[in-house]
């Protein structure tokens, strides 16, 4: 299975675009496959015979599994194991076939968590950046966090009952500490996960405010709504491939004589 894009961990084999027997050449679309984020038809980077399918149509594989045979006509075969992109007739060989001529290997991408870091930060600078200049971020979190913090309302039970405040503080760190957990569990997110869970992470916050208005909602709603398209289109996906098997698979029954 090859890497077709940065996040992919694992891919769906939607439809094979050449059959056993087939001659297949160098950048000849060899199978159409379902990432993290579309469908691509991944070209082949060799050239030779289809000689096996290993993986079948609707089957999902982690990242370099071999998914099929090709026998280049020298009587052995070779691997679709790949983690380059599609590569054109045209194009330079993927960073698996440059290793092997140059010997040298493709440049290693940074870890996801330095990635995330520096992206989290680079945003909060840019969305800081008038706020310091005016007010000034001490008037701005007087304003903001600080007010919300320390104010009193009706509109939560949390200002009605002064004796709940323990349990509003033990939801307050049941929350964090499930902020925590999601950074690192599961490890590999899909955006309909990270949707999910933000959201779900966001109404846990919402539980514990002492000031709550219906307007809020807005907060977590969006990601609600993501989190729920893609995960129902996903799984009307994922069904419909193993029934279009099964039914494709159902033998005939052989007539019976008297």
């Amino acid at each position: 299975m090859p890497r077709l894009s940065d996040s992919m961990e694992e891919g769906t084999i939607l439809e094979w675009l050449k059959q056993v027997g087939e001659e297949v050449a160098l950048g000849d679309e060899l199978v159409e496959i379902e990432t993290d984020k579309a469908n691509m038809a991944y070209e082949s980077d060799v050239a030779g015979t289809l000689s096996e399918i290993l993986v079948q149509e609707g089957e999902t594989v982690a990242i370099g599994t071999p998914i099929a045979r090709v026998d280049a006509g020298d009587g052995g075969g070779t691997d679709e194991r790949t983690s380059a992109g599609p590569v054109g007739a045209g194009d330079p060989p993927p960073p698996a076939v440059a290793k092997a001529s140059s010997g040298a290997g493709p440049p290693t991408a940074p870890p996801a968590g330095v990635t995330f870091v520096i992206g989290f930060a680079v945003t909060a600078i840019v969305l800081l950046i008038w706020p310091a200049i005016d007010p000034g971020l001490h008037t701005v979190w007087d304003r903001t966090i600080a007010y919300q913090a320390g104010r009193d309302s009706p509109f939560s039970i949390w200002g009605q009952v002064a004796d709940l405040e323990p349990l509003r503080i033990a939801i307050m760190t049941a929350v964090a500490t499930l902020a925590i957990a999601f950074a690192w569990w599961p490890k590999e997110k899909k955006l309909p996960q990270v949707a999910a869970l933000g959201a779900a992470l966001l109404i846990g916050v919402q539980l514990t405010l002492h000031h709550w208005f219906y307007l809020y909602i807005v907060w977590f709603y969006p990601l609600l709504l993501i989190g729920m398209a893609l995960g129902s289109a996903s799984s009307e996906h994922s069904s419909e491939a193993p029934a279009e098997r099964s039914e494709e698979a159902l033998p005939t029954a052989p007539h019976l004589q008297g």
